[in-house]
């Protein structure tokens, strides 16, 4: 068997995936969440002026302006917020296209049966499951019925959902106060989160298309609303704040299919302790968290991190204005010596490239600062012409657009100056050209003394040089990085590799050593050493003839799984008599816990690595790829995949792990030779393990050996832990 034989003759080819996806063009069938969000007629269900509920998302619904139909229900009322209120769903005149449920939970259950009966496509279950038991209990019967039912269902505990297109803003507040077109949307979990963040987006100017705060997701998940959202050709930017991803392989597929749709998915993930932490890879301690693994998904789908709530509006704000795709050469107007300094230091950090200014753009910034002893250098300090453009404002406006227009700039940060015509001169600066012009404040609190009404205006103004330069930096990342995977997939033109299936043979414990692994990683490319397995009457002289010295011994063994840490290894023995004395010792300390000794020779290595797979049981298989050896966990943290992989993502792991940067400096010219062939490696241990399919529970191979003088990848230790189910 080689690796050829792990995988089909056919590979699929991204464009004729791309094809069949498209499914021939036509106007696609109506999303089964647009009843949701742009119902044409509402039924409120447990209307009464004495509900909180019920009264908040009646007077939001019509505060927003909806035009459609609503009708309450109640059985103990005739008329309710001064309107004619009906029985019970069954007794409407017509059949709603959604429900708004606000009841207690022992009676939600009954509400969404009767949506059911009546045909009625999509709920919004306002209603708070109590952390009790009962409460607990109710919810679980309501899912249950759920999870079998055609119901589209928003919550439980839902806060509500914006639609800024159909003015339609069942709340459990006051709708916010929208601003400009809508080109930004929100999935959050938490309603107080979703509200803060409405309001923060409106203030900045940024349009909001549409909201939904999830709530519990008893039935629907972030999934199925981005899934809804990327319908909707207005929307850049989808702003996901989550506590929990109900379904990883939906959540991937529709992230995908918003990078390839060319919206951009900004998430905020909480939640995320220590406590948290998966059980470890072997030998690896614990490397597999829920962040780590978090982390390399939102990377594979190409979404952008963020770490609060302020990140989140600037980078909502940035990726729903008008200026396209952001170059990465940046460059920066200040008006004092040390800001010059600490914006300097600021762009480093978040990976902005400064442009060099040409000697052109440097001559022209003298002649308008009256200031021919002085070479501008990027960042521009407009310190010492600070008077001229206090009595000028022109002057600041026309400093900025030199800079714009210098040929290595893609777009300009100024700082934002309160001086009347400043402002204006800036805007009219944005308006006449086609790269952009961003503002920033010197600290968060001087945004709160700015004008509203220039907030809401085209050019963006950031809080804060630090905040402004950090959100600049993961926007241009996350566009280098769309445009470096696009031009990636067009050079490969493959997609994840399909495995054939592969058995591993089920000892009693449940654990296979070198003898059993070695193998299936020389079918598939890697390097690995020769080895003896020695028993107490065998000829170890014989046996290691043609074994170069020194020698590596180990036991193998069916209850000692970290066998360094239990004295059962040991390295660098120099002869073939020690190799024999060796192993006697073993058998004599460990007795029938060991059922032999490998040897092997001892292979030096210039740096080591390891390399991992795990199953787990949210996110299915996940790769890991590091720096290993003995003291893995205190080398930086690994890079981690979800499987399967493609060769973009064995790119960003060789990258995000440092290891591709240690071979470039160690194999020296040899260094994109020997990480093409690592990348190699690493998809054909992904195809390896996903042929395994569900008895692998974790596979480890650290260390992974690198020799500068022979380019290659040796296996020096490995071992498979099978699934329980298996190994039982």
């Amino acid at each position: 068997m080689n690796f050829n034989d792990l995988v089909p003759p056919a590979l699929p080819i991204e464009s004729e995936l791309a094809s069949m996806a498209a499914g021939g063009g036509g106007v696609p069938p109506p999303h089964v969440l647009g009843s949701l969000f742009a119902p044409r007629t509402v039924a409120l269900v447990g209307a009464s002026e004495r509900s909180f509920l019920a009264k908040t998302i009646w007077s939001s619904i019509r505060a927003g302006g909806f035009s459609g139909e609503v009708f309450p229900i109640n059985p103990g009322r005739t008329e309710v917020f001064g309107v004619p209120c009906f029985p019970t769903l069954a007794e409407l005149p017509v059949r709603p296209d959604l429900c708004l449920i606000a009841v207690s939970e022992q009676a939600a259950l009954g509400v969404l049966e009767q949506c059911v009966a009546c045909g009625i496509p999509s709920a919004m279950l306002f209603t708070l499951y109590g952390g009790t038991g009962e409460g607990q209990a109710l919810r679980a019967r309501a899912k249950g019925f759920l999870a079998d039912s055609p119901l589209s269902v928003a919550g439980s505990g839902t806060f509500g959902l914006i639609n800024t297109a159909a003015s339609f803003m069942p709340l459990l507040a006051s709708p916010p106060t929208l601003a400009g077109d809508g080109k930004v949307a929100l999935v959050c979990q938490s309603g107080g989160i979703l509200n803060a963040l409405a309001r923060c987006l409106s203030a900045m100017g940024a349009g909001l298309s549409k909201a939904i705060a999830t709530g519990g997701e008893d039935r629907l998940g972030a999934a199925d609303y981005i899934d809804f959202l990327l319908t909707d050709p207005g929307i850049r930017a989808i702003g996901c704040v989550l506590e929990q991803i109900k379904d990883i392989g939906s959540f991937r597929a529709v992230c995908d299919r918003a990078r390839t749709q060319g919206v951009a998915v900004v998430v905020l993930k909480v939640g995320l302790s220590e406590k948290g932490q998966l059980a470890a890879f072997a030998h690896s301690g614990s490397l597999a968290s829920d962040k780590n693994i978090l982390d390399g998904l939102l990377d594979q789908v190409g979404a952008i991190k963020v770490g609060n709530l302020t990140e989140m509006t600037n980078v909502l704000a940035l990726l729903g204005r008008d200026h396209g795709p952001l170059g990465g050469r940046a460059g920066i107007v200040t008006i004092s010596g040390g800001e010059t300094g600490l914006a300097a230091d600021l762009a480093d950090k978040h990976g902005i490239e400064l442009a060099d200014l040409g000697k052109a753009t440097d001559l022209a910034l003298r002649n308008i600062l009256v200031s021919p002893d002085v070479s501008y250098q990027n960042p521009v300090d407009v310190a010492l012409g600070s008077l001229l453009v206090l009595q000028q404002p022109a002057v600041y406006a026309e400093t900025v657009r030199t800079v714009l227009e210098d040929p290595g700039v893609d777009f300009v940060l100024a700082r934002h100056m309160e001086q009347q015509g400043i402002f204006e001169g800036l805007s009219a600066c944005a308006q006449a050209h086609s790269k952009p012009i961003f503002l920033y404040t010197r600290t968060v609190y001087d945004l709160l003394t700015i004008d509203p009404r220039l907030l809401r205006a085209p050019l963006l103004i950031l809080a804060d040089l630090e905040l402004a330069l950090n959100t600049l930096g993961k926007v241009t990342q996350f566009h280098r990085n769309r445009t470096r995977r696009a031009a990636s997939a067009g050079e490969s033109r493959s997609g994840p590799v399909e495995p054939r299936t592969i058995s591993l043979p089920a000892p009693r414990s449940g654990i296979l050593m070198e003898d059993a692994v070695f193998p299936l990683l020389d079918q598939i490319g890697f390097d690995t050493p020769p080895v003896r397995i020695m028993q107490p009457e065998s000829d170890v002289i014989a046996e290691l003839r043609d074994f170069p010295s020194p020698y590596v011994a180990k036991i193998l063994s069916d209850t000692i799984v970290h066998r360094r840490s239990a004295g059962g290894v040991r390295i660098a023995i120099q002869s073939r008599e020690e190799v024999r004395s060796t192993v006697d010792e073993f058998f004599a300390r460990f007795g029938t816990a060991v059922s032999g000794v490998i040897v092997e020779p001892l292979i030096r290595s210039d740096v080591e690595f390891i390399l991992g797979a795990k199953q787990t049981e949210r996110e299915g298989l996940v790769i890991m790829l590091g720096f290993g050896g003995t003291f893995v966990e205190d080398f930086q943290r690994p890079s981690l995949r979800l499987s399967p992989l493609v060769e973009w993502d064995a790119d960003s792991m060789l990258e995000e792990s440092g290891v591709a940067a240690a071979l470039s400096r160690i194999a020296g010219v040899r260094g994109d030779e020997v990480i093409a062939r690592l990348r190699v490696l690493l998809l054909a241990f992904d195809v390896l393990c996903r042929g395994c399919g569900p008895q692998l529970a974790e596979f480890d191979v650290n260390p992974l050996g690198f020799a500068a003088d022979t380019g290659r990848f040796t296996a020096l230790d490995g071992k498979i832990v099978l699934s329980s189910k298996v190994s039982n």
